[in-house]
């Protein structure tokens, strides 16, 4: 590590130790999660280092080592289940301008002492100051080594922190622990909510938690083509606003993300193909913490659309001897292109009579008169999926009937002419006059409409 640097908000699994040395200052180690591992920090002659808001869970040895002179702040840390016996936090070879400060930390459930200074090279100065920390469960004890009646200052109390769940690793506080409001009652070491400092790794000013990364996905079964939305907005962080959060997507669950980080929580998307789609988010919080999410969108193929609005109406009346038949049709999925089979006929199971068409109409050319005719369409998507549609009828028209004439007339003119008159109403003739002229001569006129011919 090196001055004036930063480790912040990364989980060390197993890792040998963090070193400062070299005479580093202004290095700064916070909000990190020590899991394991054999130390956690060395801090090394000449440097000067601020250790804060970590958590130290399960080290085999020390969990803060110092060594000479050294100048060291460490507050609102929590040091549990060290393995080894030996200390916790522990100073060796210190001189008199050895300065460690020990501010609102909670030490529990460690094997050795939960702090030390030992093997000093100076007995006669006061080198680590600790001020309202909580111990608990120290199997060799709270304060350890040649200077340990120096060690404890104001504040420091031996009591259950109540964690919420220790053995589970959540080292919150629950309602009514001693170390909630109990920590350095100066305003600068107040919570970041403004009350008094919480004792332990989420207490005090400079305390940064990963965003809790979430989202809603609508909806969350689709079709091929079809637009679903993502949305982020029930991310949330406990130190910033949730407008204040940035984020970015991956929806090919590449990572590559395919957003840029924004505080635009909603983004939409489709899927060209079938299956299962895994969505990736990031949700960053001010201070740079990221924290990650999945989520799962199911791409299924969609059934065409029923065909419907079919043209005849179903049961039409009257209908004409070369209609065309027509439907709506489609599908919800976009770019699922669709074709249909028309079945046609007298019967009401009609015959397929067109396959694979893309239409939507058909002309069955010319019909019987008065006459039931049935129809359906059957439509297929690209993936073999079909809607079978209702069997439609309707009947065409009646055929012309021919009529008897009517109102027969006859009217003599002359001794050889007879006027003979009726209504012609199969031919829509108005009237036909037959002449008699000679006894083997008839002429006949006919008036159209009024109009002789």
């Amino acid at each position: 590590m090196s001055s004036d640097s930063m480790i912040e908000g990364f989980a060390i699994e197993h890792w040998y130790s963090i070193i400062c040395s070299n005479h580093i200052t202004g290095a700064i180690i916070s909000n990190n999660m020590f899991l394991g591992g054999g130390f956690g920090i060395e801090i090394l002659d000449g440097s000067k280092v601020t250790v804060r808001n970590n958590i130290f869970d399960g080290i085999s040895y020390y969990a803060i080592y110092m060594q000479g002179d050294i100048s060291a702040l460490i507050e609102n840390n929590t040091i549990i289940n060290t393995v080894e016996t030996g200390s916790t936090v522990d100073l060796s070879h210190a001189t008199p301008d050895t300065r460690v400060y020990v501010y609102n930390n909670i030490l529990s459930d460690n094997q050795g002492y939960a702090i030390r200074d030992g093997n000093t090279q100076d007995n006669e100065h006061k080198h680590i100051f600790s001020m309202f920390n909580t111990f608990w469960n120290n199997q060799e004890g709270d304060f350890g080594g040649s200077n340990a009646d120096r060690i404890t200052g104001a504040g420091d109390v031996n009591t259950n922190p109540m964690f919420v769940d220790a053995p589970g690793g959540d080292y919150g506080l629950i309602s009514g622990s001693p170390c909630i409001n109990s920590g350095y009652p100066e305003e600068r070491y107040s919570d970041r909510d403004g009350t008094r400092n919480n004792r332990g790794a989420y207490g005090g000013p400079c305390l940064n938690t990963q965003p809790h990364a979430d989202f809603l996905i609508d909806p969350t079964l689709v079709g091929i083509n079809t637009t679903f939305s993502a949305d982020a907005g029930i991310s949330s962080d406990k130190e910033s606003k949730t407008e204040k959060l940035l984020v970015r997507w991956d929806f090919d669950n590449d990572g590559s993300y395919d957003t840029s980080f924004s505080t635009n929580k909603t983004e939409t998307y489709q899927y060209g193909f079938l299956g299962e789609h895994t969505i990736g988010l990031q949700v960053k919080d001010e201070n740079g913490f990221i924290a990650s999410s999945e989520g799962m969108v199911s791409v299924a193929n969609s059934s065409p659309n029923m065909p419907e609005n079919p043209s005849p109406s179903d049961f039409a009346t009257d209908q004409p001897l070369t209609p065309s038949v027509g439907w709506q049709g489609g599908d919800p999925d976009t770019g699922d292109n669709v074709t249909y089979d028309v079945y046609f006929g007298t019967s009401s199971n009609p015959p397929l009579v067109s396959s694979a068409q893309t239409a939507t109409s058909f002309d069955p050319g010319t019909l019987n008169y008065h006459t039931f005719y049935y129809w359906k369409i059957v439509a297929t998507d690209k993936h073999g999926v079909s809607s079978i549609g209702p069997v439609w009828r309707f009947i065409t028209q009646m055929e012309p009937v021919s009529e008897a004439p009517a109102n027969l007339s006859a009217y003599t003119v002359s001794s050889s002419q007879i006027d003979l008159k009726w209504l012609d109403r199969s031919n829509n003739e108005m009237w036909v006059c037959t002449s008699l002229k000679h006894p083997l001569h008839i002429v006949v006129s006919v008036l159209v409409q009024g109009v002789q011919v």
